[in-house]
């Protein structure tokens, strides 16, 4: 849905050089972010969050960024942007929502609390027990059918 190029601005021994990264979005919009070569890609990931084309905030903060140098995905988040982007690079940012998890409570989603971001309560349920969802401090969003009580 986007893509990026990055260029060294200068090589230094020292690695204090900052990374320029041009975000290009499909609609034509884009953007310059200056990024340090020690960040991770994981923190990269959360930078290029903020171009995110959705105004909806909840779809913008369950979205996860994939970043992809040529035709493979940079998946070792830990990784630094020196050690992964070459100079001159051109990659492409994909954001997509992952689907919601269908269950009636914390228990039934077979995630950990601080995973749990987004519920959708199946069509069959027709009450939701007190407490459901409590100590998920992690939770975005959770869809309630017409058919809960």
């Amino acid at each position: 849905l986007a893509q990026v190029r990055g260029s060294r601005l200068s090589k230094s021994k020292a690695m204090a050089a900052m990374v320029r990264i041009q975000v290009e979005l499909l609609s034509g919009e884009g953007a310059s972010l200056e990024v340090t070569p020690d960040m991770t890609i994981g923190q990269l990931k959360e930078e290029v969050k903020a171009f995110h084309p959705s105004s909806d905030e909840i779809i913008r903060r369950l979205s996860s960024v994939e970043i992809v140098l040529d035709g493979a995905k940079l998946n070792d988040e830990s990784m630094s942007v020196a050690e992964s982007l070459p100079d001159h690079a051109k990659v492409q940012v994909f954001f997509h929502v992952k689907p919601a998890i269908e269950c009636v409570s914390k228990e039934a989603s077979g995630c950990r609390v601080d995973k749990l971001l987004d519920v959708c309560i199946p069509d069959t349920v027709t009450s939701i027990q007190p407490e459901a969802f409590s100590s998920c401090r992690c939770l975005v969003r959770v869809v309630i059918p017409e058919s809960a009580t």
